[in-house]
């Protein structure tokens, strides 16, 4: 193994809350940073990648609901039920999404933040006596003594892990995957549609409808990886989850209102672009195309560089 792990470039660990409990993985651990820089090892927790296939899945479930939903409903006689019960299936999607964050993601990654600081040699276990006391003595002879080594990694790798993003890029794909898959081939219907719809005075310039799905999709995109980094950020600062639910709750309700909104819930009303709904009016519509932006500016800012503001937030109220 470590012929193996010194010829490697990078180390991916696939982390689950018995990793640091079994000497080999520790092993392993300790291998690999003999001989590299901790930048160059990753965890990926098997639990939060769990969480984003499921989120993933629900997504194409709700996305198909809403879709079969949109074609039972009457589009003319009841525009706002239509409207007020997709509403409702994407926040309560969004709170549901939101409660399960914090009561399985959360703890999970604090879970590992806490073994990355507490990690001890000694309370690692192997089947095998003679093993234990094999793989121990050559971490010692590595790093001098067990201290060192669980030093080091409490110095530098549990920081490297407190640094890294909350939402990594893999999972952002993932998350996202939905709304690509869908929104993209209604908007080649759309486009498709408008050479026949276009003679109706109904009808808006097809470059409405393609700005429209457009901010849909970024905006959809971002709504996992925003409540995921708001829910991370008010946990850390507020310790209090039913406050946290709270403001999440508060925020998922006004992102999906100004959402629909600023659409004109085009999102529900692909399948016939004459489809009258509510919305602001043009040309004040082109104003999402801003809240497009600061969507994905607070996408980065919660799961980037938002633990800088709460930690001085914190810090000024000590």
């Amino acid at each position: 193994m470590d012929t193996f792990l010194r010829r490697s470039k990078q180390l991916l660990i696939l982390w689950t809350p018995d990793y640091f409990s079994r000497l080999w993985c520790v092993f392993e651990l300790a291998s690999y940073l003999r001989t590299h820089d901790e930048k160059t090892a990753r965890f990926r927790s098997v639990p939060h990648f769990r969480f984003y296939i499921f989120v993933t899945l629900c997504e194409f479930a709700i996305l198909g609901a809403v879709g079969v939903l949109g074609e039972v409903l009457p589009s003319a006689a009841s525009v706002w039920f239509a409207f007020t019960a997709e509403l409702l299936v994407q926040v309560l999607a969004s709170i549901a999404l939101c409660f399960v964050i914090l009561y399985f993601f959360v703890p999970a990654k604090s879970i590992l933040a806490a073994q990355l600081s507490s990690l001890t040699v000694a309370s690692a276990e192997c089947s095998w006596t003679g093993d234990k006391r094999m793989l121990s003595s050559i971490i010692e002879g590595w790093y001098g003594s067990d201290q060192e080594f669980e030093r080091s990694v409490r110095t530098t790798f549990s920081q490297s892990w407190s640094r890294q993003h909350i939402l990594v890029v893999e999972a952002l794909g993932l998350v996202a995957s939905p709304y690509v898959n869908v929104l993209f081939p209604h908007l080649a219907g759309v486009l498709s549609l408008y050479s026949v719809y276009h003679a109706d005075p109904n009808v808006l310039p097809v470059y409405v409808y393609v700005r429209d799905i457009l901010i849909v999709l970024i905006l959809l995109a971002c709504r996992t990886p925003l409540v995921l980094g708001l829910c991370f950020q008010v946990a850390d600062f507020v310790r209090d989850r039913r406050l946290t639910a709270l403001v999440v709750t508060a925020f998922c309700c006004i992102y999906h209102l100004v959402l629909y909104i600023f659409t004109r819930g085009i999102m529900f009303s692909l399948s016939d672009p004459g489809r009258s709904t509510f919305g602001v009016p043009e040309p004040y519509r082109w104003s999402s195309v801003a809240i497009a932006f600061i969507a994905i500016a607070l996408t980065y800012t919660v799961n980037v560089g938002c633990s800088r503001v709460f930690g001085c937030f914190r810090q000024l109220l000590r």
